[in-house]
């Protein structure tokens, strides 16, 4: 299916769930232009439509494949960046910096490229049972993980100020700066406002991630809070944080239970 199809289908969806009242979670809404926005299911469903070619209920690494490869579009199994970002950004109507954390997510090698063998390793993550498919309670769960890392990974790429891939431990103690006024610290009102309208996700997974990071609870996250997780994401131990790393943090991001909407 070519991608300009799927982007329509995608949108169709959307549109179709807000007039039937289907709820629309976590960063759905739409993109300021009136178009809907992909809420985390509505992105699961229609992926897990587009991948699972011959509805056997498993996904098999060439179905995989073929997801990422739909961004390919001199066709040569390679996926870049500027392949993959402003179409993921039009099929889902999410922010350029967003999906730019969705390609970094998938780049697992960081040299720039989605290749096979990256897919080859993110096939893993979601094949959980290891039994060399992927079953559709699997890539639901492992999509939904991936929804919970993508503000992470924006936050790191927007730490990494020397463009060097990992965050050293001055750039980690700033990891959420810019969701504050500029100091360094942030206030609880100014982290959750922000992190609603990064398009992170709702204002009240914002209060419980910042609930568990403000650790003196006194409304304010400082670069010292920040700075005392260092060693625990940096679990290499080699003085940096990298990126798969730091993503660990989603799971400070409440899970959603789809029965419940």
């Amino acid at each position: 299916m070519c991608l300009r199809l799927l982007t329509l289908t995608c949108l169709t969806f959307c549109a179709q769930a807000q007039i039937n009242g289907v709820p629309q979670t976590n960063r759905a809404g739409d993109d300021g232009n009136g178009t809907p926005r992909l809420d985390m299911f509505g992105l699961i469903n229609i992926l897990y439509w587009k991948a699972d070619n011959n509805r056997d209920g498993t996904i098999t690494m060439a179905e995989f494949e073929d997801i990422w490869h739909g961004f390919d579009q001199d066709n040569d199994t390679n996926v870049r960046a500027a392949e993959f970002i402003p179409s993921w950004a039009e099929l889902t109507r999410m922010s350029t910096e967003l999906s730019t954390a969705y390609f970094y997510l998938a780049d697992i090698d960081d040299n720039g490229v989605i290749t096979n063998s990256d897919l080859t390793l993110v096939y893993g993550r979601f094949d959980m049972n290891g039994d060399g498919t992927i079953e559709a309670e699997e890539f639901n769960l492992k999509w939904q993980q991936l929804w919970r890392e993508a503000p992470f990974a924006v936050l790191y790429l927007r730490a990494d100020t020397n463009k060097d891939d990992d965050l050293q431990q001055s750039e980690f103690s700033h990891l959420f700066s810019t969701l504050g006024s500029g100091d360094g610290s942030v206030s609880k009102a100014d982290f959750l406002q922000n992190w609603v309208t990064s398009e992170f996700g709702s204002t009240s997974d914002a209060d419980v991630i910042f609930g568990d990071l403000d650790t003196d609870a006194n409304g304010v996250l400082t670069t010292a809070e920040v700075n005392a997780l260092f060693p625990k994401y940096d679990a290499s131990n080699n003085g940096n944080v990298e990126l798969l790393e730091l993503i660990e943090m989603q799971r400070l991001v409440p899970t959603v239970d789809p029965s419940t909407k």
